[in-house]
């Protein structure tokens, strides 16, 4: 079953989703003994809302920004309140063919609210609900 994005909270478990990539928010590459090590968080979403990916490697090149993408049993993971999301070893991440023709909601981000009382988080505003200073205008 597909979700839609603007229903992804730090409960949400085994998330999928059609998206559009809309683009990058951190990128690093670093030289280690093993090898180049690659990671970015990528911005993707659909007409209800976005949130930030954590790609690693391979995963970077397949969120090319103005590209759809599928992804499959994405897990959230909480970084400092923020909803995060990683496709790991039992998720997948593919090209959409075709891609989608809708506006991402910029607005409804996701990843910006701190999600106070969920795990991973400080603060007792209850579990699921975004709190403190970073929630969405307009709140």
């Amino acid at each position: 079953t597909f979700s839609k994005v603007g229903t992804i909270g730090p409960e949400s478990e085994g998330v999928s989703f059609h998206a559009k990539v809309v683009g990058c928010a951190v990128s690093i590459e670093k030289e280690t003994a093993g090898g180049t090590v690659r990671a970015a968080d990528m911005v993707v979403g659909d007409e209800t809302g976005c949130v930030l990916v954590t790609a690693t490697g391979d995963q970077i090149d397949v969120l090319e920004p103005g590209r759809s993408v599928t992804l499959r049993s994405a897990r959230v993971r909480m970084q400092d309140g923020h909803v995060r999301l990683v496709v790991d070893q039992w998720g997948s991440l593919e090209r959409l063919e075709p891609g989608l023709t809708c506006e991402v909601d910029l607005d409804n981000n996701r990843s910006l609210p701190v999600w106070e009382g969920a795990k991973g988080s400080v603060g007792a505003a209850g579990v699921g609900q975004p709190g403190g200073v970073h929630g969405r205008e307009g709140r």
